[in-house]
């Protein structure tokens, strides 16, 4: 934080408008403005009645740090973290300070002396703000310039802090508290409890909320990185209301207690849209929720940015020129492989193919994509889907999952009459998918035809770069590892930036290879299969965990949960 003298006065109201248009010219020149519709940005600025580079900024086309930086160049205030002190905390002045107004103009409260107080906005050119708390502190302030997702998270830390353990009002009886939740009324108690968990997930970038009701409380979890956390417990008695709620949001059965259901719903949070995917159990104590949340946001699709490995790039960007063929991403349950073969469909974008999803669900959506939902009910699952592509003159089939033998034969079928197909298979390792197609009935010539390659990959959690700190392996992880002793390698701190845990975001683990002649005459004797496919495997998926680890990417700890699926 710099000194008070260093913090220039506020800009002129008279001048807002020329330093808002500064404020966009210094973000556009530099291309830091995602592409977003006008009529997007008119609407969200209206009904936030605030300027348009605010609005870029809740719509998600300018990060928080770009505004940030903008707005310290434009404005000449330095820049600053969420550091309040002592006196600001115990000042009578400030405690009386009303919160919805400190949310209401994004601003903290950062220091406050005999003459002046220091305020951390994220819109520094609010001149109303600055006026009207250097009248209700008697005091004159000085201004410094907050990233938006700090500002958020600070409030959220202190609502938590006052409203830790929340319980409806005692006045509300049960019956009420459901009432309340059916009601489409964004400020009801039960709606901004559950509003405020999801709004926190996705800034937590989480990727499911689980709420799961036990013997004496209501537990609320968070999946980030894969990891779950809990971030809440609530009493039992809330438990029909919260999940009346979520059906009301999802359009569920109300009434339906006994069996399982799902449903899709989107919300809209920082003034962009968010899908969310919701399924709902009876459990012993109550139904209970996951809430898996599909923000395109949070998801760069590119091989590269999934922090895949030149040996994997290389193989992936191959795959996607094929012109036929079977190629195969496999792994275990949440090792990744539906966001690298939608990585495949956003490489395909711009080269004028006609591409066919079925799915199971459909998680993201492509405008450049023609996608099927599975629905069995109806007759629509993954075998007839394919046999109906066929007729739909396509160049690239993309099934979302092999399950059984029909829907294997069927993707044979389509790879062998010109298509490159891509799918994802439940394997340990990529050599082992061959012998997974043979046992589910697929006939050996028919796949030596068609198959061209596999993937397999797994999630590891990113160190965070902030607070990773040196170290060195143990003679055990030598052994384990191939390390040498006096090798630096890096292990998981804590701090601030990635909530105390070391880790902030994930990246790929993978091993793939290309089918070669020797490969396709062991599958057409069905001799040698396995090491015919391991002699095509350049490398393993433990040497490229030891790249990355030598790399400072994640750590020995990190590798071993990773890799013991």
């Amino acid at each position: 934080m710099n000194s008070q003298s260093d913090i220039q006065e506020a800009v002129p109201p008279n001048k807002q408008e020329e330093a808002y248009q500064r404020v966009h010219d210094w973000l556009e020149k530099r291309g830091l403005i995602r592409n977003v519709s006008a009529e997007a940005v008119e609407r969200a600025s209206a009904e936030k009645r605030e300027s348009k580079v605010l609005a870029l900024n809740r719509l998600g086309a300018v990060d928080d740090d770009d505004l940030r930086d903008a707005f310290c160049s434009v404005t000449g205030f330095p820049p600053c973290t969420v550091s309040i002190s002592q006196a600001a905390q115990n000042h009578d002045l400030v405690k009386a300070l009303s919160q919805s107004f400190l949310q209401h103009n994004r601003a903290i409260i950062l220091d406050i002396h005999e003459d002046t107080v220091t305020i951390g906005l994220v819109d520094p050119l609010n001149q109303n703000a600055i006026n009207a708390m250097s009248f209700a502190l008697k005091r004159d302030v000085k201004v410094a310039v907050l990233r938006a997702r700090d500002e958020r998270r600070a409030h959220a830390e202190r609502v938590d802090q006052h409203d830790a353990g929340w319980t409806p009002p005692e006045d509300i009886e049960q019956s009420d508290a459901v009432r309340q939740a059916l009601e489409f009324d964004r400020d009801a108690p039960i709606a901004r409890r559950v509003t405020s968990w999801l709004s926190r997930a996705i800034e937590q970038r989480a990727s499911d909320v689980h709420i799961e009701p036990r013997s004496h409380s209501l537990i609320v979890r968070y999946r980030i990185d894969g990891v779950l956390q809990t971030i809440a417990k609530e009493p039992i008695e809330i438990t029909s209301a919260i999940m009346a709620r979520i059906k009301v949001l999802a359009e569920l059965d109300l009434g339906e207690r006994r069996i399982a259901q799902d449903g899709r719903t989107t919300i809209v949070v920082g003034g962009r849209s968010v899908d969310l995917r919701i399924s709902i159990v009876p459990s012993v104590h109550g139904e209970a929720a996951v809430l898996r949340i599909l923000d395109r946001g949070e998801v760069d699709l590119d091989f590269k940015k999934l922090g895949f490995s030149k040996p994997e790039l290389d193989l992936l960007d191959e795959a996607m020129s094929w012109p036929h063929g079977l190629f195969l991403v496999t792994g275990p349950t949440g090792s990744g492989k539906t966001t690298t073969i939608y990585a495949g469909l956003e490489a395909l974008r711009g080269k004028s193919l006609k591409v066919l999803t079925v799915e199971d669900p459909v998680e993201f959506h492509f405008d450049h994509v023609t996608q099927v939902q599975v629905a069995t009910k109806a007759g629509v699952d993954f075998a007839s889907s394919i046999r109906s592509f066929l007729r739909q003159d396509p160049d690239v089939i993309l099934v979302g999952e092999i399950r059984d033998g029909e829907t294997a034969k069927a993707a044979i079928q389509a790879a062998l009459t010109g298509h490159l197909v891509l799918a994802t298979l439940h394997a340990i390792d990529a050599p082992r998918a061959i012998p997974r197609l043979l046992d589910m009935g697929v006939e050996p010539f028919q796949l030596s035809a068609c198959f061209r390659g596999s993937l397999s990959q797994r999630l590891a959690r990113k160190l965070c770069p902030n607070c990773k700190a040196e170290c060195k392996p143990t003679l055990s992880e030598c052994a384990e590892f191939n390390l040498n002793p006096d090798e630096a390698i890096f292990e998981a701190v804590g701090c601030f930036e990635c909530g105390d845990t070391g880790y902030r975001g994930r990246l790929a683990i993978g091993e793939g290879f290309k089918a070669n002649d020797m490969l396709i005459e062991a599958i057409q004797s069905q001799d040698g299969i396995r090491k015919a496919a391991e002699e095509a495997l350049p490398y393993t998926i433990g040497d490229d965990a030891r790249t990355k680890l030598r790399a400072g990417l994640t750590s020995i700890d990190e590798i071993k949960r990773a890799l013991s699926g």
